[in-house]
Order: structure tokens, then C-alpha cells, then sequence
């Protein structure tokens, strides 16, 4: 009995070594953005550098806030085609770790309602921004200027193919997918960014939209019913105080 307890510890001893150093091994490929964060917590104020670093999971861009470097274009940009993606005739990409969680988040769509998740819009560069601008395709409520903008961070996406909010209202299908994604995007770390108009979110209502910020703060504004631009807002305030 006496053995056997031993050897019970010292097979504990290994397990405990092996865990801490496959942790060890993952955390070093995972990027320091996506460290932090999950280090944070999220339990007290954020330091706020972190929400104006370009190359930031939380970089922050309104209207009123551009990114440090208008050009600015992300170093892991990937493809999101895959068999969970309808991506209408068109060819995104994405930062890799939003991939990863669209990926994951299009499992679920797809065995909720049969059908891929289809994404019309992820990386915008500020060129093809500026495009959209030079075609009149954009309005000021509706479409960031270059630099401005959340698709040029790498970590936004448009789904489905409507581009107003009375399409989605009046649609049944595409009002079951809104409900869905209202409900379950957290889950997978994504955020609808612009939720409550103009004089809150800079933009009109927008329920195509969603941003990745990572499975703690995703949670936490769903709990809150806030938006991003709210929880930043937020920050900033009780950090004036």
C-alpha cells in the first residue's frame, strides 16, 4: 500500500510537470495581444494603451478615434475560406485568431440552421476603404473613413448580404439569424459593435457587424447589454476620475 502511494505521487509529479510544460509551450506561440488579455481579468480598469495600440485584440477606432497609423495593416492576416463559410463570391481575411473563433462560431450557425455562415466583408485595407468613399458607397452614419475603421484592424466582419437595418427587421430569415447571433456571438468571442445608434455607438444600428474581442470581454458585454464603444467610454471616464 505503502509503494503504491508513492507511485501515485510521483505520477502526479509528472502529470504536473507534462501540464506545465505543454502551457508553457502554447502560451509562447500565442501573440502578447492575446496574452494580456487574458491575463486582465477584466475585473478592474484596463489601462487604456491598450484600447489605442494599433496591433492591439482591443484596439479601439470610432469616427471620432482613428488608429495611430492611418495605413496601419495587421502581419497575420489569413484566409476564412473554409467548408463553414459562404463568403458570396468574394475572398476575406482575417487576423488568425479571429479566424480561428469565426471558424468556431460558424460550426454552431451551421448546425443550428444548416447552412454555412455567410461572410460578405473582414480586412478592409485603408485603400479599399478609401475606394468605398471614392464610388459613393459610403455615408457618414454608416461607413468609416479610412483609418477610422474596425474591418481595417483585422478583427471585423459584415454578414450576410443586406446593408440596412430595415432589411434585417423586415426579413424573417435574416431576423432568426440576428436573434440567433444576439444570443450565442459571446460564445465565441464576437461582439456586435454598433448596437444602439448614432449619439452612442458614432453609427447607425448595424446588426451585420460584429467585432472579436476575445471570450472574456465578449461575456462581459453581453452580460452588461453594453457596447463596445460603451465599455470603452467607460474606462475612460472612471480613469479622468
Amino acid at each position: 500500500m505503502h509503494q503504491n502511494r508513492i507511485l501515485a505521487f510521483v505520477l502526479l509529479g509528472i502529470i504536473g510537470i507534462w501540464i506545465t510544460t505543454v502551457k508553457a509551450e502554447n502560451e509562447a506561440t500565442i501573440p502578447k495581444y492575446i496574452q494580456n488579455i487574458s491575463k486582465i481579468g477584466l475585473r478592474s480598469p484596463i489601462k487604456l494603451p491598450i484600447f489605442y495600440d494599433d496591433a492591439s485584440m482591443l484596439r479601439f477606432v470610432s469616427r471620432t478615434t482613428p488608429l495611430s497609423e492611418k495605413t496601419y495593416a495587421p502581419d497575420d492576416l489569413v484566409s476564412i475560406s473554409g467548408a463553414l463559410i459562404n463568403q458570396a463570391w468574394r475572398n476575406s481575411v482575417l487576423r488568425l485568431w479571429a479566424r480561428n473563433a469565426l471558424w468556431e462560431m460558424a460550426w454552431a450557425f451551421k448546425k443550428e440552421f444548416g447552412l454555412p455562415l455567410t461572410v460578405v466583408s473582414g480586412y478592409r485595407s485603408a485603400a479599399y476603404q478609401q475606394r468605398l468613399w471614392d464610388l459613393g458607397r459610403c455615408t457618414d452614419s454608416l461607413c468609416a473613413p479610412p483609418g477610422y475603421s474596425e474591418h481595417q484592424l483585422g478583427f471585423a466582419v459584415d454578414l450576410f448580404d443586406a446593408s440596412t437595418e430595415k432589411e434585417f427587421a423586415t426579413n424573417p430569415t435574416l431576423r432568426k439569424y440576428v436573434a440567433w447571433l444576439k444570443d450565442n456571438a459571446h460564445l465565441y468571442w464576437w461582439t456586435q459593435s454598433y448596437q444602439k445608434g448614432i449619439e452612442i455607438d458614432e453609427y447607425e444600428v448595424e446588426p451585420w457587424h460584429y467585432r472579436y474581442v476575445g471570450i472574456h470581454l465578449a461575456t462581459r458585454l453581453h452580460n452588461l447589454g453594453w457596447t463596445y464603444t460603451e465599455f470603452v467610454r467607460f474606462q475612460e471616464d472612471i480613469q479622468r476620475r
